[in-house]
């Protein structure tokens, strides 16, 4: 496997936020029936989790997994890919993955959890957890029934497929990767420059210095039975012993020699073509060396990657595939000397798109923090790049008037304003160099801006003159008004301030908490929320006058809410948070988002049709109002192996295939519904003889979105979900 440096310890605080976050997501899903998430990436494609192995099977297939449950699978070479969250209906981010033939393959991830596909990584189920992992960070099957995983300190083994795990071996430095060079003898490397050898099958494990230095060894990996590498990072005290190092055995680990110095620095990760071809993963750089890591040379990549990679395969014929944070895929299909980009994204990932507006259900507008603007027209299918100055340090917000004019706000002072659908923009006149936070308009006249430093903002022609009127020295985050008169700011420390006559004057409101507050927004005439760090939620029902603490089911930052009328809404946050309320922000109950990055911003199209924006470039949107999907249950059908299988690919366009499996010859009905239950077309009804048919849907009238197919027999019935990407 390709492994990449993992802290060993984590800190009290990570530890008890993950275990809130995981058990309110698994109580929520229990009591809601959730199985995945109503919400689909529009940026990055074909999704922006970190993705953190990959597993190369031949020229045109592969699978990769990462945060928040995400596996990934290709059959075309890269082109598509079927994407899904939550896999086997785990939460947890998968660290590894191990495949026996193309068929059989084993994930591993944190809180021990094991999932298992054996239908070539198409679908996956929770297969195992490991009792007292907190994190299970490789995997290696020798056989079908006998494999090992490695987690923070110890090793575990199971000779059952995996159902349970046995620990065989455990050290005070903690184990990063490991590989057998047959199903006896294997290797486990990790921090201390300490490895773990055993010729038994995994059974018995001896420890081993194996260089006179303090190293982290993050990969390993065996050509045949004898010759091996294994990369890391010297972490002396001394310049002289510091520095990444690459090492090579040609006795199947007994003994190692150093043979170079000249690997990438960052993120190591190796894969080992034959005994003297290795290519190695650094940090946005992929090195060959082809002589036995006497010298290395560095691959030609089509464009600069701009995020980390972490893992690296390349099948027997040459092709192959490299992964690593906010979803980057490249892949070569010359044996790794040249590679290419197979995932796409608007914005540098280290970015946030930290903004996002749409006056429309198909226009709308998302700002980046690296000043960027985009424009759709199309729903957030297809992007325009409207503005790209590099005298913009940032941007954070955006706000319309109409579908045609709109105003943006950033760091410095900065304020953009477009009347012509975003074909110039223009600066206005703010009379602050302070960060501008936040901006909205109650109506089309009249507008208020926020930011750091009591910075406090009002225009009443639409947005051409800004009238500068400071309020103390009071860091604030969002702004909101009912109307042209009453409104709420809020901020640091659990800062909410009221204003009844358009912000002329302000009074601060007694909360009974310090938190930072980052969004607000009104819904009705007397309804506000506002959430903030910490996972607070504020609720007032008299415009802002008293408030009451919600119940947020996390600990997370929250950093936006919107609503889609006095009852429904939903906040954003850290971690891919996203609560959804159905009473007027009074209960809250976790909607899974498929992502782990942050996000920071929610745009309502409709009341149904919501845009989420945040860290790595993240848009992702929903046209369920953000109810997540549910596949219906039966209890009357029949035991014999009527099975519907989930569309491939998914996301799709402009064609999927759906597959279905009968026992025996029967009357079927395929149908596909949209979200609302409507009928949408019949792809079959007839009757069917026994074995695998397939059927391709390929609509071409209808919009973006998320759809259900169903497959009716006269003993019951199955719905699953799809989703069209225009």
């Amino acid at each position: 496997m390709n492994r990449h440096f993992l802290p060993i310890f984590a800190t009290l605080n990570v530890i008890v936020r993950f275990l809130i976050t995981f058990l309110t997501f698994i109580l929520n899903c229990q009591a809601e029936g959730q199985d995945s998430s109503s919400w689909f990436w529009q940026n990055p494609l074909p999704q922006g989790n970190a993705l953190n192995d990959v597993h190369a099977f031949d020229q045109i297939s592969a699978v990769a997994v990462g945060n928040a449950g995400t596996v990934i699978k290709t059959t075309d070479g890269g082109i598509h890919w079927a994407v899904q969250h939550y896999a086997g209906r785990v939460l947890a981010r998968l660290n590894a993955v191990s495949f026996l033939d193309e068929s059989v393959g084993t994930a591993v991830g944190d809180s021990g959890i094991v999932i298992r596909s054996t239908d070539g990584g198409h679908t996956w189920q929770e297969w195992s957890r490991i009792a007292g992992v907190l994190n299970a960070r490789d995997i290696w099957f020798m056989n079908v029934d006998t494999g090992v995983v490695l987690s923070e300190l110890s090793i575990y083994r199971t000779n059952d497929c995996g159902k349970s795990w046995n620990q065989v071996h455990s050290n005070s430095f903690g184990f990063l990767s490991v590989a057998f060079a047959d199903e006896s003898t294997g290797v486990a490397c990790g921090q201390g420059g300490i490895i773990a050898r055993t010729t038994d099958g995994g059974i018995t494990w001896t420890d081993q210095q194996i260089a006179n230095y303090y190293a982290g060894l993050a990969s390993i990996g065996f050509a045949n039975e004898r010759v091996g590498y294994t990369v890391g990072l010297l972490t002396g005290s001394d310049t002289t012993s510091q520095g990444p190092i690459c090492l090579r055995t040609t006795d199947c680990g007994q003994s190692w020699a150093i043979r170079s110095f000249r690997v990438p620095l960052g993120t190591l990760a190796i894969h080992v073509v034959d005994s003297l071809t290795v290519l190695s993963i650094g940090s946005r750089e992929i090195f060959v060396t082809t002589d036995g890591a006497i010298t290395w040379q560095m691959a030609s990549i089509s464009s600069p990657p701009v995020s980390s990679l972490s893992a690296i395969s390349i099948s027997a014929t040459g092709s192959g595939f490299a992964v690593g944070d906010f979803g980057m895929i490249l892949r070569t299909i010359d044996g790794g000397d040249t590679w290419s980009h197979q995932s796409s994204r608007l914005d540098r990932p280290y970015y946030y798109v930290s903004g996002v507006a749409f006056p429309s259900r198909d226009t709308g507008t998302v700002v980046s923090s690296y000043g960027v603007i985009y424009r759709t027209t199309t729903g957030g299918s297809t992007w325009e790049n409207q503005l790209n100055d590099s005298t913009i340090l940032g941007l954070s917000d955006a706000s319309f008037t109409s579908v045609n004019t709109e105003t943006v706000v950033g760091w410095n002072g900065t304020i953009l304003r477009t009347s012509n659908a975003g074909e110039l923009w223009t600066r206005q006149l703010s009379g602050t160099t302070n960060h501008l936070r936040a901006v909205h308009f109650p109506n089309p006249k009249t507008g208020y801006i926020v930011g750091w430093r009591g910075t406090f903002l009002r225009t009443t022609d639409g947005g051409s003159i800004w009238e500068y009127l400071p309020i103390s020295d009071h860091y604030l985050d969002d702004v909101a008004f009912v109307d042209s008169s009453t409104g709420i700011a809020v901020g640091w420390y659990g800062l909410i301030l009221r204003s009844t006559d358009s912000g002329t004057s302000w009074s601060i409101q007694s909360v009974n908490q310090t938190s930072w507050l980052q969004g607000v927004t009104f819904f009705g005439a007397t309804s506000v929320i506002a959430v903030g760090a910490n996972g607070v939620i504020l609720r007032s029902a008299d415009s802002g006058i008293s408030w009451a603490q919600m119940e947020s089911g996390t600990i997370d930052y929250l950093y936006d809410v919107g609503f889609a009328d006095p009852e429904r809404g939903i906040a954003v946050g850290g971690g891919g948070i996203i609560v959804r309320t159905s009473d007027g922000g009074v209960t809250w109950t976790r909607d899974p988002s498929g992502t782990t990055n942050s996000l920071v911003k929610v745009a309502y199209a409709s009341p149904n049709v919501i845009t989420v924006v945040g860290e790595g470039g993240a848009i992702l949107r929903t046209t369920t109002g953000g109810v997540t999907w549910r596949e219906e249950k039966t209890t009357n059908l029949p035991s014999e192996d009527f099975t519907l299988r989930q569309n491939y690919p998914n996301p799709f366009n402009p064609s999927t295939e759906i597959r279905l499996d009968l026992p025996r010859s029967t009357h079927v009905i395929l149908s596909i519904y949209d979200v609302m239950g409507r009928l949408v077309e019949v792809l079959v009804d007839d009757e069917l003889k026994k074995g695998r048919h397939s059927f391709i849907w390929g609509p071409s009238d209808i919009s973006s979105g998320v759809y259900f197919y169903r497959l009716q027999i006269p003993a019951g019935s199955i719905t699953k979900k799809l989703l069209l990407l225009r």
